[in-house]
């Protein structure tokens, strides 16, 4: 799941449509992500109704979490990261806390 997000994301399918919405094209269509107030991420996909979690989601806190380091950024919609630009690398012990703290 999290090479899927990270491919998503590389290939520029993650766009952020204003503060706490996304549009995320998934391998089976294309998905709304909010982060809601209380900090948790929700999708609209099928697996996310099923699991409580997806890659689409993912995804869109994989970006969150970078923008956090980079506070200078814009507020603005934008495209975000595509395959040129260089992915953090998330190793188990942050997918873990991720799903604790989101899920």
């Amino acid at each position: 799941m999290v090479e899927k997000a990270k491919q998503m994301i590389k290939e520029g399918r993650v766009k952020r449509l204003d503060r706490f919405t996304y549009q995320v094209v998934g391998d089976h269509g294309t998905y709304i992500v909010i982060k809601g107030t209380d900090g948790a991420y929700h999708c609209g996909c099928q697996g996310f109704t099923t699991r409580g979690f997806c890659s689409h989601a993912l995804a869109v806190y994989l970006i969150e979490k970078k923008r956090a380091r980079k506070p200078e950024e814009k507020e603005e919609t934008e495209e975000l990261p595509t395959e040129t630009q260089k992915e953090e690398e998330l190793g188990p012990k942050d997918i873990l806390q991720f799903l604790e703290d989101e899920w």
